[in-house]
């Protein structure tokens, strides 16, 4: 069986540490292309902007469109159509992050759609909702 590869959040990309980014899913196509499934050390947040496919994450799959958010935490597996047209704006953090300006070890609990036990990493938010983000990205 083929292991899964694992990507790794890099603090040192533009030089100085850096704890949180936001990059477009562009730059992550070739990867995706070479490996449609691996699994992250750090926690992702897609705001798709457009494209139609299916997409999972830990087995649990949804046909992504504009509007959709996809969530998801350290370890857990992703898997992609390797020639996706999917678009999107990724926000990805490392606990770490957060530990820097809230002092609550218990921080990331109050998100359900980051809790390990939640039914479902895909997220529809209302336009409204979608278009407010959207801009703070």
């Amino acid at each position: 069986m083929k292991e899964i590869p694992f990507y790794k959040y890099f603090k040192h990309k533009y030089g100085q540490e850096l704890l949180v980014d936001v990059i477009h899913t562009d730059d992550m196509m070739n990867s995706i292309r070479r490996t449609p499934v691996y699994i992250t050390n750090f926690y992702s947040i897609i705001l798709f902007i457009s494209g139609d496919d299916d997409l999972s994450v830990n087995e649990h799959s949804m046909k992504v469109h504009r509007g959709v958010a996809v969530c998801s935490r350290p370890g857990e597996v992703w898997k992609w159509n390797q020639h996706t047209q999917l678009q999107g704006l990724h926000l990805l953090f490392e606990e770490e992050f957060l530990f820097s300006f809230f002092n609550d070890p218990l921080f990331l609990n109050k998100f359900p759609y980051l809790q390990a036990d939640r039914s479902s990493s895909f997220l529809q938010p209302d336009e409204e909702l979608f278009n407010r983000i959207l801009h703070l990205y």
